[in-house]
C-alpha cells in the first residue's frame, strides 16, 4: 500500500490534534489551585461543610471553624487557622460557654478525597489524619 502526501498530512494533523488535546487535558487536571467548591465532606469521626467564605467542622466530641475560604495551593493543599471547641458528655447547660482554642487545619485534596490534620496550638497536639470524601456521609459518635 502506498502512502501519499495527503495521507501523511492527515496523519500529522491527527497526531497534532491529539497531542494538543492531551496537553490541554493534562494542564486542566494538574491545575488544582483556587477555592474549594461549597459543599459537604464526610468521613469517620468528622464532618466538614465548606462555604464560599468559611468551613464548619463537627467531630465526635468537638466543633471546629475555619473563618476564611478553603483555597488550594499548587499542590492541592491548604493550611488555615481556625478554632477548635471541645465538647463533653451530657447536655450543655444554658449558661455554659464552651471554650474554643486556636487550631491550624492542614488539608490536601485529591479528586473527591480530602486528608485533614488539625494542630491544636495551645495543647501542642495533632489530631488526624482524617479521611473525608466529597458529598460523603459523616460517621459521628457523639460523646456521651
Amino acid at each position: 500500500m502506498m502512502v501519499g502526501p495527503n495521507d501523511m498530512r492527515r496523519c500529522l494533523i491527527t497526531v497534532t490534534a491529539l497531542a494538543a488535546a492531551f496537553a490541554i487535558g493534562c494542564s486542566i487536571s494538574d491545575d488544582v489551585t483556587g477555592p474549594v467548591a461549597a459543599g459537604a465532606w464526610g468521613g469517620v469521626g468528622i464532618s466538614l461543610v465548606a462555604t464560599e467564605q468559611s468551613a464548619q467542622l463537627e467531630f465526635d466530641c468537638a466543633l471546629g471553624e475555619i473563618s476564611e475560604p478553603l483555597v488550594l495551593d499548587a499542590e492541592g493543599g491548604f493550611t488555615l487557622d481556625g478554632t477548635f471547641t471541645p465538647e463533653h458528655g451530657g447536655p450543655i447547660r444554658e449558661d455554659e460557654v464552651l471554650e474554643s482554642e486556636p487550631a491550624t487545619y492542614a488539608g490536601v485534596i485529591d479528586g473527591g478525597q480530602m486528608t485533614l490534620t488539625i494542630h491544636l496550638l495551645e495543647r501542642g497536639t495533632i489530631s488526624g489524619p482524617f479521611a473525608l470524601e466529597r458529598d460523603g456521609s459523616a460517621l459521628l459518635r457523639k460523646c456521651l
